[in-house]
């Protein structure tokens, strides 16, 4: 619980939908450089922001649909607002964007922590993971609902959609494919395999074949897929049967992710003690408490903010 100071920098994490391409984050973060540019000092309209830099997916673990922002403030001489001020107006502007979350997170309270150093974060724990993801959501819940915190956030991630496809055995064997060609054909279709190499230059390259994006962009596409009738590769000549006719599929919500902890699945909860967020305020009078000599006569630590 280090109190907060204005060291003119800060971090937003931006968090899309599940399954966001790396496209639809970059854009996302587009918009967010937009509007971080546009912050103006409400007194004397100069500029907030100093410089901006953005990057998907920088942590280890991190989703290809999460992207984070390094924001860097002008001096504090050249603004009115404070570091709080500025993190708090960027979560109003950022909020507006639709189709993303916006994570402010205020680096000045890591202190001597390795971590992120969110002033709340703790974990949910235990056997049974269905327990652990209701505790977890149940503790969201009343987080945000308590107003002491803002910016609650959760590394439970569900939505992600997996198609689950079952081949139908008895019409399997009426057409003589076999499960094996079944599930090669979806492998070479949207997996996509090597089928050889060639030499360019100094260079060996591989050859992949695999459908055009157009056509394995939706799971409907499985349909349009045809398989050779026979118990072999299928003889010239033999019958093409649709991949509908023996496949069904299921889609599934799974998770993305799912971290551990000691070798336990766990639930991380994040969030930011607005109490605690004072730009170094009880750092001043924890420094003056202690006078120039520091604590039991060690050099003091002072803030040129006091």
């Amino acid at each position: 619980l280090v109190p907060s100071e204005d060291q003119n920098r800060f971090i937003v994490n931006v968090v899309c939908p599940v399954g966001s391409s790396i496209d639809y984050v970059d854009d996302r973060l587009a918009d967010c450089e937009k509007a971080l540019i546009g912050l103006r000092d409400p007194v004397i309209d100069g500029e907030l922001i100093s410089t901006v830099y953005c990057a998907v997916a920088i942590r280890p673990g991190a989703l290809v649909s999460e992207g984070t922002i390094f924001v860097r403030l002008v001096p504090r001489h050249l603004r009115t607002l404070t570091q709080s001020q500025v993190i708090d107006l960027t979560r109003r502007t950022l909020g507006r964007i639709a189709g993303m979350r916006a994570i402010a997170l205020d680096l000045s309270t890591q202190g001597f922590t390795s971590s992120r150093g969110y002033p709340v974060n703790f974990a949910i724990q235990g056997p049974d993971w269905e327990t652990v993801i209701r505790l977890s959501e149940e503790i969201r819940t009343r987080l945000i609902s308590s107003g002491a915190v803002s910016d609650v956030n959760s590394d439970y991630r569900p939505g992600m959609t997996e198609i689950h496809a079952r081949p139908d055995r008895d019409r399997a064997a009426e057409a003589g494919v076999t499960t094996q060609r079944l599930a090669w054909t979806l492998n070479v279709a949207f997996g996509g395999v090597r089928m050889g190499r060639f030499t360019e230059g100094a260079r060996r390259r591989d050859v992949r074949i695999r459908l055009a994006e157009p056509e394995r962009s939706s799971p409907d596409d499985i349909d349009s897929l045809y398989i050779r009738a026979g118990t072999e590769t299928g003889a010239p000549g033999a019958a093409l049967v649709p991949m509908a006719d023996l496949v069904s599929r299921t889609p599934v919500s799974t998770l993305p992710l799912i971290a551990r902890y000691n070798h336990l699945r766990k639930v991380e909860l994040t969030a930011y003690d607005d109490q605690s967020n004072d730009d170094g305020n009880q750092w001043c009078k924890g420094s003056a408490s202690y006078g120039n000599a520091g604590l039991k006569g060690t050099p003091g630590v002072l803030n040129p903010g006091c």
